[in-house]
């Protein structure tokens, strides 16, 4: 059973706490993952710099109000433009935020960053309409089931940077400071480098070597805290879009352009970069000649190269004439994608939880998209069932003549009972069986009587009737049947059944948990039954019990 990497896509459904329709259709928003939940700042088509606050377990969305007093002027307790008096009866409590927000804005970051005892996303930059901004605004999360807090430090140290939009940062956490590439400032674009620290709010050019990246805006990047890099994807220059991959070192302030390998992305600006592990999944964004893309891309950091994604239907709305990297080898890894991933869009986000990445709204042309979708990166597939070897080969009335005694020239001796079969029928079904009819094995001299030992007779019976066409049941709903799958597997990888050896495979896959995983593994690696061992596998890393080697990634 061939066990390739397999990542999914669902949509979630938009389920609000507000009264009223919750407005999601934004592009060029920020999100932030802290806890049990996803911060939606900003964003082009809201008017306003809200913060939308997702529940990642319960899948519900809610605005939280501005407190009394409050900015904008307000003189009441307001979600905006509804009276907070329309709120869920059944809400046990209101979410304020207090202080002063920023005003609204588009192309900004957010950054998750803890100081001072305090949870707090910094906000950076951003367009505001008719200029880009410098600023820095603090919303302080430290106890979001209550309140929100936003502030706007003043004491600033250091130069700060001019104003910025399209930029990206990344907070890098040994050492204590938020990364700024900058993007565009409104009338140039460019490529320079900054850091803000987090505690003393000091901000600093960062020296480097090597050559940098050309200036650019809209591009996306992504720290890889393993490897202590920053890389930099694509994105605008003013003429073109851009492909190109940069990395940054943060320990040796060096820049670097590396070989990659695989099919490079179309050149695009507007997409996301996320890292799960010491991978990066690239998705969306605009393309050339005005296109706009719904593709995703995985690289490797490890072996430096783009994997291959084997997939139903092809999702890229890019031109289809993507040339192979020259300079390298082909891809040697696969990973399978299954479930329909989001429409076409740029300017969305893409937020990592785990090993989840939630998609969340952007734009195709002048339509926004109010959905929300999750990519599991790590998912657990069945594999499609193989065309059976064994009753697609006989006619289906071949049934009838399980256990019947009627033509039989072979009798099975199970715990003591006899189960009659028919050689022709097993060698038919069975490349073990035809060995032992057809060569020089002992069972050949007196092979009208075989006793079946290690078996139950339940178990061979099972076997028997798969072997005969029958309809057989392996669901496990009890330690009993637990225990005949179990033994059915084990048989049925001695009598090379492979197609029934995948069937209880697929069956026992939903028994693997903390008290079966360590006899589950064992019986797998003792039958060779390569899907069992990697469902084994995938539950050992997402739940803390240690590493195997295709998990090196993670």
């Amino acid at each position: 059973m061939n066990n390739m990497e397999t990542l999914r896509w669902d949509e979630i459904p938009v389920k609000s706490q507000c009264a009223g329709a919750l407005e999601l259709r934004v592009k060029n928003h920020a999100v932030v993952h802290h806890n049990n939940s996803l911060f939606l700042l900003g964003g082009c088509n809201s008017g306003k710099m809200d913060v939308l606050v997702f529940n990642i377990s319960d899948k519900t969305w809610k605005k939280p109000c501005r407190a009394i007093g409050e900015n904008h002027n307000d003189n009441e307790l307001m979600r905006d433009d509804e009276d907070a008096s329309h709120n869920d009866p059944g809400e046990n409590h209101i979410l304020k935020v207090t202080g002063t927000a920023p005003s609204f804005r588009n192309g900004h970051t957010a950054t998750l960053v803890t100081t001072r005892g305090r949870t707090c996303i910094f906000v950076i930059g951003g367009w505001l309409g008719n200029d880009a901004s410098n600023e820095l605004h603090v919303l302080d999360i430290t106890d979001p089931d209550s309140s929100l807090h936003w502030s706007t430090p003043t004491a600033l140290k250091g130069i700060v940077p001019g104003p910025c939009n399209m930029h990206s940062a990344d907070f890098i956490p040994n050492k204590r400071e938020i990364y700024v590439f900058r993007g565009g400032d409104g009338s140039e674009y460019l490529n320079d480098l900054h850091a803000l620290n987090v505690d003393t709010l000091t901000w600093r050019k960062v020296p480097n070597r090597g050559v940098r990246p050309q200036a650019r805006a809209d591009h996306a990047s992504a720290f890889v805290k393993e490897t202590s890099q920053i890389f930099i994807f694509g994105g605008w220059n003013g003429r073109s879009r851009l492909n190109d991959i940069h990395v940054f070192n943060t320990e040796t302030s060096e820049w670097s352009e590396p070989k990659i390998g695989g099919m490079i992305p179309q050149p695009r600006a507007g997409m996301t970069l996320t890292v799960v592990g010491r991978r990066l999944f690239l998705f969306g964004g605009n393309g050339i000649n005005t296109t706009v893309c719904n593709d995703l891309h995985v690289l490797d950091c490890s072996t430096m190269s783009f994997v291959d994604l084997e997939k139903d239907e092809d999702i890229e709305c890019c031109p289809s004439n993507d040339q192979p990297n020259p300079n390298c080898a082909e891809s040697t890894t696969k990973i399978a994608v299954y479930g329909t991933g989001p429409r076409h869009r740029a300017g969305h986000s893409a937020t990592a939880v785990g090993r989840f990445i939630y998609i969340i709204g952007g734009s195709c042309g002048p339509r926004y998209h109010d959905d929300c979708h999750i990519l599991d990166t790590d998912s657990l597939e069945s594999p499609p069932s193989e065309e059976m070897e064994t009753s697609h080969h006989v006619v289906s009335q071949l049934s009838t003549l399980c256990d019947n005694k009627e033509l039989s020239d072979v009798t099975f001796l199970v715990e003591g009972k006899e189960i009659s079969a028919h050689k022709l029928v097993l060698v038919l079904a069975s490349k073990f069986y035809r060995a032992m009819f057809t060569s020089e094995f002992r069972e050949k001299e007196d092979a009208t009587t075989i006793t079946v030992p290690n078996c139950t007779y339940e178990a061979f019976l099972t076997i028997m009737q798969h072997v005969y066409g029958v309809e057989i049941d392996l669901t496990v709903s009890s330690p009993s049947s637990f225990e005949n799958t179990v033994n059915i597997l084990e048989m049925a990888d001695q009598l090379l059944l492979d197609n029934l050896k995948e069937e209880c495979e697929r069956a026992l896959q939903s028994t693997v948990n903390s008290d079966t995983i360590n006899y589950l593994l064992d019986i797998a690696c003792q039958t060779n039954a390569s899907f069992l061992q990697y469902c084994c596998h995938h539950y050992k890393r997402n739940h803390g019990l240690g590493m195997c080697s295709k998990d090196i990634y993670l």
